[in-house]
């Protein structure tokens, strides 16, 4: 199968492509090597014969998003419309978007807000082409670029560096935490699978304690840590994917790596 992943220098890119080139024709398009999804040639020249297409190519931070709100909607909105237009222009057949969790409830952040904006436009496109959007919740693992705050290496470089960790708010908050291995089979089961009727949760099922994830990572870090409680930012208080999506796609969340053992291999 010919496939054309979006974003495919990023972290989840990266994996992604390095599993489904085992077994199929990859063709990565990233704005890293030059290839923006904004440039309509060059993406109807590079989806030639493409079967299908994986569209990661997103901004990311939530809290980036605040400081760069436009830049969000463009890129995440309009440029979901823009890759989902070449895709039924070069008849590819089926489309695979990553969505985002942060578009439950009322959106928090722009993020959010573009994510849902990227959603309707694939949904308003169903009819034209097969299309798949997943909602993944907090993925981890090697190869993630700290520098977006993510609480595992935010902890886990605080422990080695300061002996001290930072919650905000009293770190009762719960997230699902799925491994980028998990993420990436999963993805690759989906490429044939029967399309769903809606978007479809990509995470455990599992809802974990900020404040466990830290004593979590605290034993991988094998020193002693003090916490420190900053002020409650605006987020969600509760998180944890509804896994009956990937049960209908024949995809079994209870046999994905734990926390503990996922923590293992991302911070050893």
């Amino acid at each position: 199968m010919k496939i054309l992943i979006t974003g495919s220098k990023g972290f989840v890119g990266t994996h992604l492509s390095r599993l489904l080139s085992k077994n199929h024709k990859v063709i990565g398009y990233d704005v890293k090597n030059g290839k923006d999804i904004f440039d309509t040639k060059l993406l109807n020249n590079n989806l030639k014969g493409v079967e299908v297409v994986i569209h990661l190519a997103a901004y990311v931070s939530g809290q980036e998003s605040w400081e760069k709100p436009l830049d969000y909607f463009t890129n995440n909105g309009i440029g979901t419309f823009k890759v989902i237009e070449a895709a039924i222009k070069n008849k590819v057949k089926r489309i695979v978007i990553f969505s985002s969790a942060a578009v439950y409830g009322k959106p928090l952040t722009p993020y959010g807000t573009s994510k849902v904006f990227a959603e309707a436009i694939a949904t308003s496109y169903k009819g034209k082409i097969e299309t798949i959007v997943l909602r993944p919740f907090n993925i981890y693992g090697k190869g993630q670029n700290p520098a977006y705050g993510y609480a595992i290496h935010n902890f886990y470089k605080g422990i080695k560096k300061e002996g001290k960790i930072e919650i905000y708010g009293d770190g009762n908050q719960t997230r699902d935490f799925i491994f980028i291995d998990d993420v990436v089979k999963t993805v690759e089961a989906i490429l044939t699978a029967k399309v769903p009727t809606g978007p479809v949760d990509l995470g455990t099922g599992k809802e974990v304690k900020i404040l466990d994830l830290a004593k979590y990572i605290g034993k991988v870090a094998g020193k002693p840590y003090t916490i420190k409680f900053l002020e409650s930012r605006n987020e969600i208080k509760r998180s944890r994917a509804n896994i009956l999506g990937l049960n209908r796609l024949g995809i079994n969340a209870n046999f994905f790596t734990s926390l503990k053992e996922g923590l293992k291999m991302t911070l050893t």
